[in-house]
């Protein structure tokens, strides 16, 4: 507990709050709790949730099942799991909306906690819920802009109308709500962050097995990348398959790729794409190998009217000495400093060329790397962000307790 921060009891709501990894947000909300928890604070969940749990949760968690509507035709989700499209998308969480409200006012009559806080944004329809909190203080967590959408800076205006405070992962996000109407008092940015403990480089010997386990020659680099995160889309994974091409085409024996996709992502038509030093897979087992063997992880976010978060994966393999290789959206920046901790290029033949000599330069890509976990260590540490957190509602708690 941090001297001065009072005990919380805090009310989390959103979609799909597993008690295991599986989401980049999700992901990091799980190893925050674990800290709240440490800290002794009081959590409450309620995950608006369309699957079976097959383990225990080790917080409370109502898990309320959503309305499906299968009116998305996202090429994220293959067949198998058309279910997370049914489930996922605006329509359905506006259908949901009204069970997740029911469930808030069932939490905050019994437990009357400090703060509730959304994990997840459903739409225009969140107008309403101040109505249902009874006086209690609502923040919401803000990860990314995709302003590419029809109506999308109109939907966001009027879903963050009534919160008190909302949380963007990245400054450029905070920029582009103020310039969208949002007083800046209201926003509070926040980044998501990783335990630099429990992501560190991979030893030699780690990475040697990673190696031998996918079959790479020695003295060739290995480049992963892993999709889809956050705002990613099928047109970002094309960029990335011209940037690994041309990179073949330069040195067809230097580089090995492998392209790591969620079970749920992965489709067989993908192996179209494949060809001698580009593999595409959608195994846990995969994504764990190349992450440990990867020299550099390729993740260029081709949309630059969007914002980067950035995603956590980013921060996840820089806090483990693994450069990021990607585009210069607005937010990128903030984690990956070009030509430091990664590379920032717009065109697939510019970040060929650049990772190209970054990958062929030794001295240069230890140092990068280096860099990389260090920047993690200054400023996506989760120490800090939970920190950041805990003040922000024990500020918003004070309003309520009259303090």
């Amino acid at each position: 507990m941090i001297v001065g921060t009072p005990t919380l009891r805090i009310l989390f709501v959103g979609n799909r709050i597993l008690p295991y990894r599986h989401a980049g947000d999700k992901t990091y909300w799980l190893e925050a709790f674990r800290e709240l928890t440490r800290r002794g604070h009081e959590i409450d969940v309620i995950s608006l949730t369309d699957e079976p749990i097959p383990e225990r949760s080790p917080y409370p968690c109502e898990f309320v099942p959503p309305v499906r509507f299968d009116v998305d035709r996202s090429e994220r989700f293959n067949q198998e799991y058309r279910w997370l499209r049914a489930s996922g998308n605006y329509v359905a969480k506006t259908m949901s909306y009204g069970r997740v409200l029911s469930a808030i006012r069932r939490h905050v009559r019994v437990r009357r906690p400090h703060v509730v806080h959304f994990l997840t944004n459903y739409g225009p329809v969140m107008a309403v819920t101040r109505s249902f909190t009874m006086g209690v203080p609502i923040s919401i967590s803000a990860p990314t802009y995709n302003g590419w959408r029809f109506v999308y800076d109109w939907a966001l205006r009027a879903s963050f109308a009534g919160f008190d405070r909302v949380v963007p992962f990245s400054g450029a996000f905070a920029r582009r709500l103020v310039a969208l109407g949002m007083r800046p008092r209201r926003i509070r940015t926040i980044p998501w962050a990783v335990d630099p403990g429990e992501f560190h480089p991979a030893t030699e010997g780690e990475r040697a097995e990673a190696r031998r386990s996918l079959g790479v020659a020695e003295g060739q680099k290995v480049i992963f990348w892993s999709g889809f995160l956050q705002q990613m889309l099928p047109r970002d994974l094309l960029f990335a398959i011209r940037t690994a091409e041309r990179m073949l085409r330069d040195g067809p024996n230097e580089w090995r790729f492998f392209f790591c996709m969620k079970p749920e992502h992965y489709r067989r038509s993908f192996a179209q794409y494949e060809r001698p030093g580009i593999e595409i897979g959608g195994t846990v087992e995969g994504f764990r190998h190349a992450r440990t063997a990867a020299d550099a992880m390729l993740s260029p976010i081709g949309d630059l009217r969007s914002t980067a978060a950035p995603p956590l994966t980013w921060i996840e393999c820089m806090s483990s000495g693994i450069p990021v290789l990607t585009t210069p959206l607005p937010g990128a920046e903030e984690l990956v400093q070009d030509g430091v901790g990664g590379i920032l290029a717009a065109t697939p033949e510019l970040l060929a060329e650049r990772a190209s000599a970054l990958l062929r330069d030794p001295a240069r890509l230890a140092g990068v790397r280096r860099e990389a976990r260090a920047q993690v260590e200054r400023g996506f540490s989760l120490s800090s962000s939970v920190d950041a957190y805990t003040h922000l509602w024990a500020e918003m708690a004070s309003w309520s307790s009259g303090k």
